[in-house]
């Protein structure tokens, strides 16, 4: 009859709309774990140390002398990570900055004249669990961060008067972090997001940093 089509229409019906909101239940289930891998650029002030460097150098050599430096540095991170499930990430990146200039120009207690120069630069790797809201509360995007690091960071120097003299030297240690940013999406699989991380004692240093950093990510 009719009826009877129009009845089994509707369930036909039903059971589609069913399976399509089931199929979707699925699909976002499944975005809550799974890997990713992505990319930070980000910047740090430095820790100014030209007078102390100033203070050294006419320690040795008497005379003056005036030190400059780099007042912060870029920093560039590499990353790949874990969501176990909607609430807890574990992350492993490889950061390497770019180098922090010092330059000095001065006169000797026995006047002569010199220049000196030090790059610095710091690398290694971190690692962090990362903490989220559930997805239900609508702040499913903003996470902490705790961890730790082991960096190491390298120092090429010179010095010249009536001749050069280049030297380099390098430290590294460990320490913690912590951090807290905010990821959201731009394409099915893709997404944004800011960060800030607080690195203490960094590479075995009495000295931290704090870096702001924008970056990307995949979601495989």
């Amino acid at each position: 009859s009719k009826k009877g089509s129009q009845m089994k229409n509707i369930l036909l019906a039903s059971a589609i709309l069913t399976a399509l909101v089931s199929s979707n239940a699925l699909a976002e289930d499944a975005k809550t774990s799974g890997a990713y891998a992505g990319a930070d650029l980000g910047y740090s002030r430095v820790k100014n140390d030209a007078q102390e460097v100033a203070n050294g150098l006419v320690s040795e050599l008497g005379g003056s002398v005036i030190v400059t430096q780099d007042s912060g540095v870029a920093v560039g991170r590499l990353f790949a990570g874990y969501n176990i499930n909607e609430n807890i990430a574990v992350e492993l990146g490889y950061l390497h900055t770019a180098d922090i200039n010092l330059n000095a120009a001065g006169v000797a207690g026995n006047s002569v004249a010199y220049t000196g120069a030090a790059d610095t630069s710091i690398k290694g790797v971190d690692y962090a669990v990362l903490i989220r809201p559930s997805a239900s509360t609508g702040l499913n995007g903003v996470f902490a961060k705790v961890g730790g690091h082991s960096l190491k960071a390298s120092t090429d120097m010179s010095l010249t008067g009536t001749s050069t003299v280049s030297f380099n030297d390098s430290v590294k240690g460990s320490g913690f972090l912590l951090g807290l940013g905010y990821q959201a999406p731009i394409s099915s699989n893709i997404d944004a997001r800011a960060t800030y991380t607080y690195y203490d004692n960094v590479a075995g240093e009495d000295g931290h940093a704090n870096v702001f950093s924008l970056g990307i990510l995949a979601k495989f």
